[in-house]
């Protein structure tokens, strides 16, 4: 397997792993259980899980756009907007929680799945870093 396959591969990989997240939230717009209290409207948080489905999957096509597109589109530029796109979307996971435990993930096994996602995908990306860098060089 060559590098880029390899990872292409790792960050389908962690996507797939991180559709078990996304799908919850999903779930949660219309869900009573998931009404806020205050604001505009008590229904304001649904708008909220669906912008963030809708920003998730925009961040995966942006990254998978990278990593698919022909050797010519593929150098450090794309690169790092690919990178600067992952860390915006895996960053929210923890930067939150040392200031308010709230934004902690509900689980063990939630932060677990999120620690395998991210690695997953920023390995991936680390790997196709080497590749342009080898395509660049001809």
């Amino acid at each position: 397997m060559n590098k880029l396959t390899l990872a292409r591969t790792l960050v389908i990989l962690g996507f797939t792993i991180g559709l078990a997240s996304l799908f919850p939230i999903i779930s949660h717009i219309g869900d009573p259980d998931f009404l806020l209290v205050g604001g505009d409207t008590v229904d304001h948080g649904y708008y909220h899980f669906f912008r963030e489905a809708g920003g998730d999957i925009a961040a995966m096509i942006a990254v998978l756009y990278f990593l698919f597109s022909p050797s010519d589109k593929r150098n450090s530029t794309t690169w790092t907007m690919s990178f600067i796109i992952a860390v915006g979307y895996y960053a929210p996971y923890w930067a939150g929680m040392p200031f308010n435990e709230s934004l902690a993930a509900p689980h063990i096994s939630a932060e677990i799945g999120h620690v395998l996602q991210a690695s997953l995908v920023f390995i991936g990306l680390i790997v196709a870093k080497q590749t342009i860098t080898q395509e660049a060089k001809g």
